[in-house]
């Protein structure tokens, strides 16, 4: 098992990581690392031993997303990993837009619960829908900029 972290690109492999987990994930972050918004400075992964698939964290103060992967990401197979990977990047990508929104809900909601909820849970769906669709685009992107093969 790998000690140390290892970088790759603005990428950064948190813990310790099997050699078939690196196999797994490493060419994905090479193949992807163009998908990181340009705010971020580096993007922290790590192995999440939860029952799980993927989940995306932001830190946009200080520059960072952190990806944590979780057993059903690398049980997936490889198009469903890179699709994965690709969903998490674009709610990185959309995150602090979400921030401020779900504070303006908050703050108009005031001390009506009911509202707030209500607010709260259509602006995630929302969220969650805007980065599937978003997932879809760059996908069909990169799979038309892709060059021939021979």
């Amino acid at each position: 098992m790998n000690n140390e972290n290892k970088n790759i690109g603005r990428f950064e492999l948190w813990g310790k990581w099997t050699p078939e987990l690196q196999i797994a994930i490493i060419p994905l972050l090479e193949k992807f690392e163009r998908l990181l918004p340009p705010w971020c400075s580096i993007a922290h992964v790590e192995e999440d031993h939860r029952d799980m698939t993927a989940e995306c964290g932001v830190d946009f103060e200080y520059r960072r997303i952190r990806l944590s992967l979780g057993p059903r990401f690398f049980a997936g197979t490889a198009p469903e990993r890179e699709m994965w990977l690709i969903h998490e990047l674009m709610h990185g990508t959309i995150h602090h837009l979400f921030n401020v929104a779900h504070d303006i809900a908050r703050n108009l909601a005031q001390d009506n619960e009911i509202a707030r909820t209500m607010a709260l849970k259509s602006l995630r769906e929302a969220n969650e829908g805007v980065t599937t669709d978003m997932t879809t685009l760059v996908q069909q992107l990169l799979l038309t900029t892709q060059p021939k093969q021979p």
